[in-house]
């Protein structure tokens, strides 16, 4: 597991979650009352964060637009440079195509 944010209201967790030693990571959502993993998963994310808004309905991230070969289990094998960071905004219980660019 990379990074880790409380809700401001502490109902939700966000995780993001690595593996194989991959700096790629995807941001799920854990509801802290029922301890179950929400439908949220937000791909494509590295050297990421998760802040929250005051009324804990969403946060913002960080994330790249998928590599050129779009999957995930190759995720870390790339040796394209990353360009084109985004700041997004993701509303809890939507998806990651929803999202709302900030920067």
């Amino acid at each position: 597991m990379g990074e880790s944010s409380w809700s401001k209201d502490w109902n939700y967790l966000g995780l993001l979650v690595q593996s194989s030693g991959s700096d790629w990571g995807t941001i799920k959502v854990m509801d802290t009352n029922s301890k179950k993993l929400l439908k949220d998963e937000l791909l494509w994310c590295k050297h990421s964060f998760m802040a929250w808004t005051k009324d804990s309905k969403g946060f913002f991230y960080a994330r790249y637009e998928a590599p050129h070969h779009g999957d995930v289990s190759k995720a870390g094998k790339e040796t394209d440079k990353l360009t084109g960071q985004r700041i997004m905004y993701h509303i809890v219980g939507t998806e990651q195509k929803d999202d709302i660019l900030v920067y």
